[in-house]
């Protein structure tokens, strides 16, 4: 038995971390602490606001890891913040995943690439990058056609060179694989776009320039005009960025905002005195508490997975623990980083400027949050009116089959409680009772599995939608007559475009003039399952082609297995396939149908 009030009095006086536990021994709060004994101690006397003492009745044991020092026990913290994400902490929550430039260094010929996050293998890491992939990689394109590094994963040995592939031929490698360019020319070209991705644009055109006067001094107007067209390229992916400071400074402005429970933070990138990007991260639960201990808290969890911290974070508010921030970022980084919260000048109109967006932000996330409560409390109530029930469906459940052919058949179900998705209730089904393509058959066994249990169920559902129409209704409305149910369903049927039209029920089709919003709503169901099905379907597919025996066949790749897959729709139907009929299939040749016949031919002989 955890005594607390026993275990207060062991506690040392020294730095570090603590972890507060509940009945079931989760976590639920971390802290750090300058003297332990004193911090912990502070729970359990004196008065507090609700939501302490929230965390305080729920507290049944703790546990405490010593430190050396308060940097450490932050750096601790925010590691275990980031594991344990417990309930009562202000959590840095940002589904997004920026990606990172890696260099493979310990290659002889290194290569650069663009991965979603580092990992611990002696490479060299730029980033994260607060903009798409996408835009990464097109960025990583214009670098290298003016740096021509090779894009293959060959290991590479400049005794031993080899014939080069086609992105020599139309210049979009330089040739390191056969000797074209020596390690050394390569690698200043590694450089170079190294220099670019850690904000040193300037440096690099600036030897450009300086390379290129050299070379026209020379009257080698080639090699020239190979340095301007370089000049071009890098300076087509600079020119969009709004300078701002003169000073070619590196800042991080960063803006907090608070309305009700929510608190928006904006960040604004200058890099080099150009502005770079911009991100906004939204807290949520945060009414009891102060923007200066919100904003402790985020800077805490958030630059202890950044990169790249600028010499200077700029902020509207300071936060609680600046100092303590400002000197762990410093040890962190090997070089002094200041915390500055300006009062006059261009920095204070810059940080204005920020905390601008953050407002803006926050507001159209209320916007939107409001709309879609709008949108599920109209839709709630008028499916109620459509469909004639009692009350506002609370627990709705939809289904969808999804099948590539005859193959992967598979169905998914979603649950939508008072009108917003459930995702930890959502199920997927391989269906077992057949193996040709049949909605109908396929449904009703989703539907038999789900509702067998019959009056013993103790979710069951106010509504069941179907993705489909009145066939699929009459389907399920014998299913659940035979599992002793009467439940109110009705079909989700589309249009010719693909879009949700309106809805058919065993009466038949509702007639749903002057109900936008409720086909919005319904129409948001009807995505969301066929999204969830499909993506099951797809991956079972591609499974299915990866382990496919079309693989061991000389000149399949993963284009003609996909089509032969979608002709023949079973590798069965394949093995029995003849020659005309493999001919038959998109992309296969005279002879790669002869590779299949005679593969199977010789198998089954």
């Amino acid at each position: 038995m955890f005594d607390i009030q026993e275990e207060l009095k062991r506690l040392p006086e020294l730095p570090g971390v603590y972890m507060m536990k509940n009945a079931a021994d989760k976590i639920i709060y971390i802290g750090k602490a300058r003297i332990l004994k004193n911090r912990v101690k502070q729970y359990f006397t004196g008065s507090h606001d609700a939501k302490t003492n929230a965390l305080v009745d729920r507290i049944k044991s703790f546990e405490y890891i010593v430190t050396d020092n308060e940097v450490e026990a932050l750096i601790l913290e925010s590691t275990l913040i980031k594991k344990h994400m417990p309930h009562y902490n202000i959590l840095l929550k940002d589904d997004k995943s920026f990606p990172y430039v890696r260099v493979d260094v310990n290659n002889t010929f290194p290569t650069v690439t663009i991965v979603r996050r580092p990992v611990n293998d002696a490479a060299k890491y730029f980033g994260p990058f607060h903009v798409s992939a996408t835009n990464m990689n097109r960025t990583l394109n214009i670098l290298k056609k003016a740096f021509p590094i090779r894009s293959c994963n060959k290991q590479l040995d400049e005794k031993t060179p080899i014939r080069p592939c086609l992105n020599y031929h139309i210049k979009k490698c330089s040739g390191a694989c056969a000797g074209f360019v020596t390690r050394e020319e390569y690698l200043e070209d590694v450089k170079h776009i190294s220099d670019f991705f850690s904000g040193k644009h300037a440096d690099i055109l600036k030897n450009l320039y300086r390379d290129m006067m050299k070379a026209s001094e020379e009257l080698d107007f080639e090699k020239a005009a190979d340095f301007r067209d370089k000049i071009a390229l890098i300076e087509s992916v600079t020119e969009k960025q709004k300078i701002v400071s003169t000073s070619h400074e590196d800042i991080d402005y960063v803006a907090i905002y608070s309305e009700f429970d929510l608190c928006c933070i904006s960040i604004l990138y200058v890099r080099d005195g150009k502005v770079s990007d911009k991100r906004e991260f939204i807290q949520k639960n945060v009414l009891d508490e102060t923007l200066d201990v919100v904003l402790d808290s985020f800077m805490k969890q958030y630059y202890s997975s950044e990169t790249l911290v600028p010499r200077m974070i700029v902020t509207n508010v300071e936060p609680s623990e600046s100092e303590l921030i400002a000197e762990w970022l410093t040890e962190t980084t090997g070089r002094s980083v200041m915390l500055h919260v300006p009062q006059r000048g261009t920095k204070k109109e810059m940080i204005e400027m920020v905390l601008q967006n953050a407002i803006i932000h926050l507001k159209n996330v209320c916007l939107r949050q409001n709309n879609a409560r709008m949108v599920a409390e109209e839709g709630l109530f008028g499916l109620k009116e459509l469909l004639n029930l009692e009350e506002n469906p609370v627990r709705i459940e939809a289904y969808d089959v999804s099948n590539f052919g005859s193959s992967n058949i598979v169905a998914g179900r979603i649950v939508f409680i008072n009108g917003k998705k459930d995702s930890s209730q959502y199920r997927r089904y391989k269906i077992k009772g057949t193996e040709t393509q049949d909605d109908y058959f396929s449904m009703s066994e989703v539907i038999w599995r789900r509702f067998k249990g019959g009056t013993d169920l103790t979710d069951k559902p106010d509504l069941i939608l179907l993705d489909g129409g009145k066939g699929h209704v009459s389907a399920i409305s014998k299913v659940l007559e035979e599992c002793g149910l009467s439940l109110k369903i009705a079909g989700m049927v589309k249009d010719d475009k693909h879009k949700t039209a309106g809805l058919v029920t065993p009466e038949g089709p509702v007639d749903m003039t002057g109900h936008g919003v409720v086909l919005r709503f319904i129409s948001g169901i009807q995505e969301e399952v066929h999204r969830y099905a499909i993506a099951y379907n797809r991956l079972l597919t591609g499974k299915t082609m990866r382990e496919s025996v079309l693989d061991e066949i000389p000149g399949i790749g993963p284009e003609r297995k996909k089509e032969l897959l979608k002709t023949f729709q079973s590798v069965d139907k394949i093995k029995k396939a003849d020659l005309d009929e493999l001919q038959q299939v998109k992309g296969i040749s005279g002879n790669i149908a002869k590779n299949i016949y005679n593969y199977f031919n010789n198998e089954d002989g």
